[in-house]
């Protein structure tokens, strides 16, 4: 009876100390959004390369396995770079009128570490997932990619007409150079954080999807994610640079 027990003890302490070690246990940022709450694996699955010549553009495609229905969605999705000067990347608040998780966009990372992707239901269930990215050349220090010229110029395209309940993909993107705060001109100033905060998405009953972004996201920032619609609709994007300038694109789904 006794050698049952302290069976039991171990293997409770091993379970323990095995999520004390989990990735978004040892990040603060992660364990603040968590708030002590456990997590479950497998549920996510991260498309990530192992390896990377460049850490200012970097693909990160997401795509979890779980309902999107009226009474059981996921409503929140956090992505964090454990070892970058801002761990925060991207903050996702979803409709189960989306049908879907599935979504696709580029970071930054400024060396080699972990990727960390938690996501929460409507029933405040955590669902977590990480991948080490191996990096050659820091991304948070590099210059962004748009000009003056076209800056905040946004695109977005929507998918051929769809069957009620099909899966389609938006692609959207903005130029705009995401302007980190870490970089210093000529003269040795530091330049000064410009980036684009928040995208949202709506039809006429209100968001589908609400983006924040972080320092953390490549210059020019994507953003595609899939969505299953049950009818025709007509959709605004909306993005806001943290000066408070705001951009807008439509984009009209069919569906036969």
């Amino acid at each position: 009876m006794r050698f049952l027990v302290f069976i039991l003890l171990l293997s409770f302490s091993v379970g323990s100390l095995s999520g004390e070690r989990q990735p978004w246990n040892r990040l603060a940022e992660s364990r603040e959004v968590l708030q002590g709450a456990e997590v479950s694996t497998g549920t996510i699955s991260l498309d990530l390369p192992g390896v990377t010549q460049d850490g200012s553009s970097v693909n990160l495609g997401v795509e979890i396995d779980h309902p999107m229905e009226a009474d059981r969605y996921i409503e929140k999705v956090y992505v964090f770079a454990d070892r970058n000067p801002s761990p925060e990347v991207l903050d996702l608040q979803l409709s189960p009128h989306l049908g879907t998780v599935r979504f696709n966009t580029r970071i930054r990372l400024n060396e080699s570490q972990r990727v960390i992707v938690l996501a929460r239901n409507n029933d405040g269930e955590w669902f977590g997932e990480t991948q080490e990215v191996r990096v050659t050349i820091s991304g948070c220090l590099s210059r962004g990619g748009a000009n003056n010229d076209n800056r905040m110029q946004a695109r977005a395209r929507g998918p051929s007409p769809l069957a009620s309940g099909e899966t389609g993909e938006i692609r959207t993107l903005i130029n705009h150079p995401m302007e980190t705060g870490l970089r210093e001109d000529n003269r040795g100033r530091t330049i000064p954080q410009n980036i684009i905060e928040t995208m949202t998405v709506a039809n006429g009953d209100g968001p589908l999807l609400e983006a924040t972004f972080y320092r953390s996201l490549s210059a020019n920032p994507r953003l595609f994610f899939g969505i299953q619609p049950k009818s025709s609709q007509d959709l605004t994007l909306t993005w806001t640079e943290d000066t408070g300038e705001t951009t807008t694109a439509e984009v009209s789904l069919r569906v036969n």
